[in-house]
């Protein structure tokens, strides 16, 4: 809850309701969290963490699961029929991958620990956020003109 309304806010107030950029933000620090929490000295600062991780995950889930369902479906209509049968496509994928990721986290588990699960999940999260990032020519423009160059005196255009 408190993930959804904190994300929302940062939204509207800080990237003017677009939601991408926000997507990507708490992918990034759920990534972080992840690889933070390989390293925590006691079950305290794991808890903070954990926190924080599941206030980005949910808040970044709300984004998808609620305000992605207005986008694509016809909002506009009176009716609201793409509205809610885009929102039960959405709901069905949603159980579909929750199943199937717990199959897939006891198997990592079992055969990497639990070191092992959270860089599964981290790995998960940064590619789930390579489609908002690539498909978004702001997000795309600000995190590729950040790169080093790899110009080459003899060939410019590489």
């Amino acid at each position: 809850m408190f993930g959804a309304v904190g994300v929302g806010v940062i939204s509207d107030k800080i990237f003017k309701a677009k939601r991408n950029p926000v997507y990507v933000l708490c992918s990034v620090l759920v990534v972080g969290a992840f690889i933070a929490l390989l390293w925590m000295p006691n079950a305290v600062s794991a808890a903070i963490v954990l926190f924080f991780a599941c206030f980005w995950l949910f808040g970044s889930f709300s984004l998808v699961a609620f305000s992605a369902v207005l986008d694509v479906g016809d909002s506009s209509s009176s009716s609201g029929k793409g509205v809610a049968f885009f929102a039960g496509i959405m709901g069905l994928f949603q159980y579909l991958g929750s199943g199937l990721s717990g199959i897939v986290s006891a198997a990592v588990i079992e055969k990497y620990g639990y070191h092992g699960w959270l860089i599964s999940n981290a790995i998960a999260c940064a590619i789930a956020a390579l489609p908002a990032v690539l498909l978004d020519k702001d997000i795309y423009s600000w995190f590729f003109s950040r790169l080093p160059s790899c110009s080459n005196s003899r060939n410019p255009t590489l």
